[in-house]
């Protein structure tokens, strides 16, 4: 209950409220959702609204993550029934092969099928952490093999799969019966920063100490900045440069608005805004 109360409060309550003035400009600008020519459009606009909170993607792209994982949440019995068997995690590699066959889906709506892509991604990551030491420990001493693997992974999905990122599909079972290491090479890219960063000791990761405890607030507003930006990166003669100051002055704004809400607010600011 504790667990399910913290989400709630810590997470979808900040995702609603930070969602509501994104709902707003659209609903008044008669965008996404709120356009009649919308797949899904209701004539409705409180059904526009909730829907597009349910689905997260209509308000900001990045937000389809928050139903999915308010899914999880849910089902935080059974993620506790499994790690109270170790054995469990010997099913691992084949969950991850069904991360493999089953395809990103196409639409934000399709909530269940991210489900099912994540949810063995989200069972590795109990593993690593119950785990960690012995994990961590053992990707420092292949660390340099594990590079080389990376750049494996690479090389297959970009030569010879012929992909940059996930393969996606509208359907569970995906028709074309590829198969993508797009998820693999990630939890490989996760254990090798991971243990990149312990390398470089406390210094640096006191240095990081802010990213890591408002990165979800970042990720709560960091799109009302991209948004603003976007005509300036579209102006831009060098787009390298452009996208380089971008993603600096993006990180710098959000920070800025996090640390004046906690100055303001105390911790409440972590209901409002994430952190």
């Amino acid at each position: 209950r504790q667990y399910l109360k913290g989400k709630l409060l810590n997470v979808l309550l900040p995702y609603v409220i930070v969602s509501t003035p994104a709902l707003v400009v659209k609903a008044l600008a008669h965008r996404g959702p709120f356009n009649p020519a919308s797949a899904h459009h209701d004539l409705g606009v409180a059904k526009n609204a909730i829907w597009a909170v349910l689905s997260g993607y209509p308000v900001f792209a990045p937000f389809w993550f928050i139903p999915m994982i308010a899914v999880i949440y849910l089902l935080a019995p059974l993620w506790l029934w499994i790690d109270r068997r170790p054995w469990m995690y010997l099913t691992l590699p084949g969950l991850l092969s069904v991360t493999t066959i089953i395809h990103r889906p196409g639409g934000p709506e399709q909530i269940w099928h991210s489900l099912l892509y994540f949810a063995p991604i989200y069972v590795y990551g109990m593993w690593f952490s119950r785990y960690k030491e012995t994990l961590l420990a053992w990707h420092d001493r292949w660390f340099l093999r594990l590079v080389f693997l990376l750049i494996a992974l690479i090389w297959f999905e970009v030569g010879f799969a012929r992909s940059v990122g996930d393969f996606v599909s509208t359907s569970v079972l995906a028709p074309d019966g590829r198969v993508g290491t797009n998820a693999i090479q990630k939890l490989v890219i996760c254990g090798v920063l991971l243990a990149a960063l312990r390398r470089c000791g406390q210094q640096l990761h006191q240095k990081l100490r802010f990213v890591g405890e408002a990165s979800l607030g970042i990720y709560f507003v960091h799109m009302y900045f991209i948004q603003a930006g976007a005509e300036f990166l579209s102006r831009s003669k060098r787009p390298f440069v452009g996208l380089s100051i971008s993603v600096a002055a993006v990180m710098l704004l959000s920070g800025a608005l996090l640390w004046i809400a906690r100055r303001m607010l105390g911790r409440r600011s972590r209901l409002l805004v994430g952190y």
